[in-house]
């Protein structure tokens, strides 16, 4: 798309410029090609070492390749270099869960939160902590706010789906899918989540 075409003439116009590379690893990860992702953000790493976006970056394909203890430690550099970035502690919050330090998770999520009210991140990775923390109904409720942020916010849906039909309310659960479906962004990014959200509804729906 047009994005990513900026982006690479941006990196084919000044090779040594870290913020185009952090930039791209983000559209990468978007896509899911978390490992191409992580060698983007390195670079953009090496190139800008006090870029926060660049750390920011590594975190999350870091995340997407499930590999949560760097991850932590990728996301709490990005904010010690801009504590103001939400994203950074949302990703930090998402890695402790994955680790098992729910109280330190809980409290990245909302310091990120605190930061920015209306992003829809946070509050689905505030539900999952609080799900694991065996606070279910908040948890539920935190999933909501997600989509509430952003209606086409396709993880929150599917999260939460997934909370529904373990609890047994499998009709709920495929009115979520079908609600993610209904609202899901355009583009490449949305052909993903639309894939991922029909093959959940497939197996709410035969289980």
């Amino acid at each position: 798309d047009r994005a990513a075409v900026s982006c690479d003439r941006a990196i084919e116009a000044d090779p040594r410029r870290a913020s185009a590379r952090a930039t791209k690893a983000h559209q990468l990860q978007d896509l899911g090609m978390h490992a191409e992702a992580l060698e983007c953000a390195d670079e953009a790493a090496r190139l800008g070492p006090g870029l926060a976006d660049a750390h920011l970056a590594r975190a999350e394909a870091l995340m997407g390749l499930c590999r949560f203890e760097e991850s932590a430690g990728a996301s709490a550099g990005a904010a010690r270099l801009d504590p103001l970035m939400h994203r950074a502690h949302a990703v930090g919050a998402d890695a402790l869960c994955m680790l098992g330090k729910l109280g330190e998770a809980l409290e990245r999520a909302d310091e990120s939160i605190r930061i920015e009210p209306n992003a829809p991140y946070p509050h689905m990775v505030r539900g999952t902590i609080l799900i694991r923390s065996g606070r279910r109904a908040e948890g539920i409720r935190s999933y909501d706010r997600s989509v509430e942020c952003d209606v086409s916010y396709a993880p929150g849906y599917a999260i939460k789906a997934m909370v529904l039909a373990a609890g047994g309310r499998r009709k709920e659960a495929l009115a979520c899918c079908d609600a993610a479906l209904k609202n899901s962004r355009p583009g490449p990014a949305g052909d993903i989540d639309r894939m991922i959200i029909k093959r959940q509804r497939d197996e709410i729906a035969g289980g």
